[in-house]
């Protein structure tokens, strides 16, 4: 087994944490089976995202199997590996307190290469919100599984609110209404999709629309508490986040130690959504 090459298919023209996703599934597989791991670098990233900054960010690759350093030697390239193993690839993906074991070497090597200053104060408890809205307002015809409700993630904030009354809230999200109107122009056109966000006066919330991936990310990294999306931009952070993380009830996985769930209380989700009057400018 100790010969067995293991290493994801791609290239998949997709996000970036959600083609490094799919490698760390890959890592964690092989290093609790004994296969051995071998990194695929990044090569073409969705959203415009430059290749070798999402290298120098996650620098997940320092320390792996290089594929070009494996001489003659046959690498299985699998999207889900199929092998008979003693935890299966299911398996991982189910409990996601398999991950616990790896999250030191994890931080070990994203910490080493520069980042974002953070604009944390240490004297809240700092909560970063992802509400995942821009690749579903643009691309898609409907919400889909991908969409969650202003209000899952307005609730789950006074949620914390009643625990803490020191906290304040980091939003970081993309506003592409521009793009959606083209599609939908009946529905986005004078339509301010944050208006709900922006009418709240008694949560210290701050507001971080279309900012840098990188420095969205390492806050919702080194967040106190993590208020997740759907989704890779969020769901990647949440494999080795070291505090709190409250995700839609429902999500793919089902366990973690760290993992809380809450309820989107709006069920029935389509674009009539952003008609409320409260989106209008």
């Amino acid at each position: 087994m100790d010969k067995l090459y293991l290493a994801i298919d791609e290239p998949h023209y997709d996000g970036m944490t959600s083609q490094l996703y799919r490698q760390i599934m890959l890592w964690v597989y092989c290093n609790l089976n004994g296969y051995n791991f071998v990194y695929v670098p990044f090569k073409e990233i969705a959203h415009d995202c430059n290749p070798m900054d999402a290298e120098n960010f996650f620098n997940f690759g320092e320390g792996e199997l290089k594929e070009y350093e494996l001489n003659g030697e046959k690498i299985n390239y699998c999207f889900v590996p199929e092998f008979k193993s003693r935890i299966t690839f299911k398996d991982i993906s189910k409990n996601l307190n398999y991950f616990d074991e790896f999250t030191d070497r994890f931080w070990s090597k994203i910490e080493k290469t520069k980042k974002p200053k953070l604009i944390f104060d240490k004297n809240y408890v700092n909560v970063a919100v992802h509400v995942r809205r821009g690749d579903i307002l643009e691309a898609q015809k409907d919400f889909g599984w991908k969409f969650h409700s202003d209000e899952y993630f307005i609730d789950t904030m006074y949620k914390l609110k009643q625990t803490n009354k020191n906290i304040r809230f980091y939003i970081f999200s993309e506003n592409l209404t521009d793009r959606a109107i083209k599609r939908f122009p009946n529905i986005f056109k004078n339509c301010d999709i944050f208006s709900k966000f922006k009418n709240i006066n008694d949560l210290d919330i701050q507001l971080i629309i279309d900012g840098c991936p990188y420095f969205s990310l390492w806050h919702i990294f080194n967040s106190d508490i993590l208020i997740a999306s759907k989704g890779c931009f969020s769901g990647l952070p949440i494999l080795f986040h070291k505090g709190n993380v409250i995700v839609p009830k429902g999500r793919i996985f089902s366990k973690k130690s760290n993992i809380s769930y809450n309820q989107d209380p709006i069920s029935d989700l389509n674009f009539n959504y952003y008609e409320n009057e409260i989106y209008k400018i």
